[in-house]
């Protein structure tokens, strides 16, 4: 059996697809139909931060008289947005689904891209799934 892929927590042949976490999850190439890629945006993180930043600027100018406490006031306040930030982009968790079912997930970009890739070309070189109407590779 070819061997697409090997890694600390993946392995990929051509015909099964392993994901080696707590438990190991093994599922048939056959059956990964309309397997896609799906990240968690970052963009979610803007507008959550940006609120919070609001809600403690507004209120606080509008009560603190003094340039100590409005200058302190921005800094909590950048320090929200900061923080926002950093989980926005320590927290983004790639996932690849098949059929609403999480298949693989992890939260290092460059194994998730090799994974996804070996997914691709296994999936390519499946003449069944190929043939599939509503067949996708990942």
């Amino acid at each position: 059996m070819r061997l697409y892929y090997r890694g600390p927590d993946a392995l990929i042949t051509a015909g099964q697809f392993v994901w080696l976490g707590e438990t190991p999850k093994v599922y048939a190439i056959a059956d990964l139909r309309g397997a896609r890629l799906t990240r968690r945006s970052p963009k979610t993180i803007w507008l959550p931060a940006v609120v919070a930043a609001v809600l403690v600027l507004v209120p606080g100018y509008l009560l603190l008289n003094t340039w100590v406490s409005r200058v302190s006031l921005a800094g909590v306040a950048l320090l929200v947005v900061s923080l926002a930030l950093v989980w926005g982009r320590v927290g983004r968790r790639y996932e690849l689904r098949a059929d609403e079912v999480t298949i693989y997930s992890t939260m290092d970009e460059t194994t998730f891209n090799q994974v996804a890739r070996a997914l691709q070309r296994v999936m390519e070189s499946y003449p069944e799934v190929r043939s599939r109407p509503g067949a996708v590779a990942a």
